[in-house]
């Protein structure tokens, strides 16, 4: 799970490339 901002907030979409995280904030 990570903190997602802006156009990150899609589920699924990567969040922080450099440790693989995923947004789960939706």
């Amino acid at each position: 799970m990570c903190v997602c901002k802006g156009w990150a907030r899609v589920s699924g979409m990567l969040c922080e490339f450099h440790t693989q995280k995923r947004c789960d904030d939706f």
